[in-house]
C-alpha cells in the first residue's frame, strides 16, 4: 500500500504533511481503492489514518486530515 501511495500520489515524498487536506485523502482512496473490496479499502484507510495520527502525536501536523473518513461497510459486488 505504501508503494502504491508513493507511485500514485504526485510528489508525496516531498509534500509537506501540513498541506494534506481531507479533500486530498478521500479522492485518492476512492480512485485507488474504491473498486476493491470493503476490507481492502478499509486496510488502506486504516494505514493512512495511522500514519497521519503518528504525525499528529509527533506534533508534525495539528490535525489528522483522514480522521473523519468513514470505513466502508459495503463490500464491492463488481
Amino acid at each position: 500500500m505504501l508503494a502504491q501511495l508513493k507511485e500514485t500520489w504526485f510528489a508525496i515524498d516531498s509534500l509537506p504533511l501540513r498541506t494534506v487536506t481531507p479533500s486530498d485523502v478521500s479522492p485518492w482512496l476512492a480512485r485507488h481503492y474504491g473498486e476493491k473490496s470493503a476490507s481492502y479499502y478499509n486496510a488502506a484507510l486504516t494505514l493512512i489514518r495511522d500514519v497521519l495520527e503518528m504525525a499528529v502525536r509527533d506534533k508534525i501536523i495539528a490535525e489528522n486530515p483522514a480522521k473523519h473518513l468513514k470505513v466502508s461497510q459495503t463490500p464491492n459486488t463488481d
